[in-house]
């Protein structure tokens, strides 16, 4: 006792100590000096603890701005927050393909624990954020889930019981969204179990909201750097395809200029239905050549308004055989009178039958139920086309888009399907989103814009033409062929009819 350890210290004349105004008065001094000092010493804990919070907040800051994957830190903030914060419980959820998966546990029981990750596979982010539209709000950015709410949305299953208060009840749950910048829903913090329910409180929970916003900015900050090398190796595979391209062009029109040429020279029979074939085939290699310099931005993109759901039939059309000989089902909803979308027709078809091989190797890896369904639909002013199987799901959803990146068998794929799609989706102003499905299976998403985008009615990429009469590079081979072709041409403006060319 303070009383104790001052007393001998004390020089006041014994006759004092039998006045009893004095003692009362001396005594209420200690009792106010004791109370000061014991707010002092709890103010100098309570400032160590706040200093300590932050430190190692801090230090998981520092690691998220430094580049480490978010996903390797997550076991640790938990273990973190329930170390230097008031709750003995702490889960983080991160989104993953649309669905929520268990990163980080801390204070849970094995049993528990298994039931939360089965748990999370039910629920999305935008479950989380309809929940957080609705529920209690309990300082700048968490929310409070009541006993009922937390059974269904995060069981952590507290053991613990609680007196009634203004912030805290038995079975209550708290929930810190994961919201991006940008405000997008990228999973969610819960809390639990805390030591001292009366600091449950709005500045309590302050340092684990910006905690979780600096989680949040990392995560996106990381997707943000995924598209730009995916953006960057597009553009590089785009110079590569352009250059291939490029060289084909020219011994391509050579080829096609003189098949024709013969061709015209031999009136009928089987050298002239060889022919016929030779120039077909051509004029089908000039066909590919102009869609790797579509790919590559550098020729024009006719965006017409387009009518879905034929587009998506004659495509599946395509397939139709193929699926029903080799037991695949294929199920389609197509909402009923969808507006059109403004596409390259060739472009988007390309797109669709691309999506719709992917899933039918997907099922055919094994699969005891080979389906695919194709869904089409309009939403929030887009329209919406998903191609869903019933495979494995993908490997590595973060790589799918990589040019060259596949993970079929040699010989059964390039790798270049997905990254084209890519490509042409972001030139036509749309999205392509991808992920697995639980328990297995896959989604792939397409968003495109309806009708013709504002502003740009054509939509057409600018393209740099020759003048009439010019070739914009000139070889011996295609010289040789367009001077014949004015020697054609002269002879044809010149000699009278039925005449025949001078040898």
């Amino acid at each position: 006792m303070l009383m104790d350890r001052l007393a001998p210290t004390l020089n006041i004349p014994a006759e004092l100590w039998n006045t009893p105004k004095l003692f009362a008065a001396f005594g209420m001094i200690l009792i106010i000096v004791e109370d000061k000092s014991g707010s002092i010493a709890r103010m100098q804990h309570d400032e160590r603890a706040l200093n300590r919070q932050l430190e190692r907040f801090s230090a998981i800051t520092s690691q998220l701005l430094s580049g480490v994957t978010v996903d390797s830190l997550c076991e640790g903030i938990a273990h973190t927050i329930t170390e230097v914060s008031n709750f003995r419980i702490a889960a983080i959820q991160l989104a993953d393909g649309g669905h929520l998966r268990v990163a980080g546990l801390s204070g849970m029981s094995p049993e528990a624990a298994a039931e939360l990750r089965q748990k999370a596979l039910e629920w999305t982010t935008d479950d989380v954020k309809g929940f957080c539209s609705q529920a209690r709000r309990l300082g700048r950015n968490c929310f409070v889930m009541s006993a009922h709410e937390a059974a269904q949305f995060a069981p952590v299953k507290s053991q613990l019981s609680y007196p009634p208060n203004e912030y805290w009840n038995t079975g209550d749950e708290l929930m810190i969204p994961l919201c991006s910048p940008r405000g997008l829903y990228l999973g969610c913090i819960a809390l639990d179990d805390p030591r001292d329910a009366q600091a449950v409180n709005a500045r309590e929970l302050s340092r684990i909201e910006l905690l979780a916003a600096d989680l949040a900015v990392a995560m996106e900050l990381k997707s943000l750097q995924t598209q730009l090398v995916r953006s960057e190796k597009l553009a590089a595979l785009g110079q590569l395809v352009a250059g291939v391209a490029h060289e084909l062009n020219n011994p391509l029109t050579a080829v096609m200029g003189y098949g024709e040429l013969i061709r015209d020279e031999i009136p009928s029979g089987t050298t002239r239905d060889r022919l016929d074939k030779l120039v077909n085939e051509g004029r089908r290699m000039k066909k590919i050549v102009e869609n790797l310099l579509r790919f590559s931005r550098q020729s024009a993109v006719d965006r017409q308004p387009v009518a879905l759901e034929p587009v998506v039939q004659d495509v599946l059309a395509l397939r139709e055989y193929y699926l029903r000989t080799h037991n695949v089902n294929l199920a389609t909803d197509i909402e009923p009178d969808l507006p059109r979308v403004a596409v390259d027709e060739d472009q988007f078809k390309q797109i669709l039958l691309n999506l719709v091989n992917n899933a039918i190797d997907a099922v055919e890896s094994g699969c005891a139920l080979k389906q695919i369904t194709v869904r089409a639909f309009q939403r929030h002013g887009r329209a919406i086309i998903e191609v869903e199987d019933s495979g494995p799901g993908f490997a590595d959803v973060n790589r799918a888009f990589d040019p060259f990146y596949t993970t079929k068998p040699i010989g059964k794929g390039t790798g270049l399907g997905l990254s084209i799609c890519y490509g042409i989706i972001k030139e036509h102003d749309g999205e392509i989103k991808i992920e697995n499905l639980q328990p297995h299976g896959a989604r792939v998403t397409v968003e495109l814009p309806l009708g013709y985008p504002a502003g740009n009615r054509n939509a057409r990429s600018q393209v740099i033409a020759a003048a009439p009469g010019h070739l914009l590079h000139r070889e011996p081979r295609t010289g040789g062929l367009a001077r014949k072709c004015r020697e054609e041409s002269q002879w044809n403006r010149r000699a009278p009819t039925g005449a025949a060319p001078a040898s």
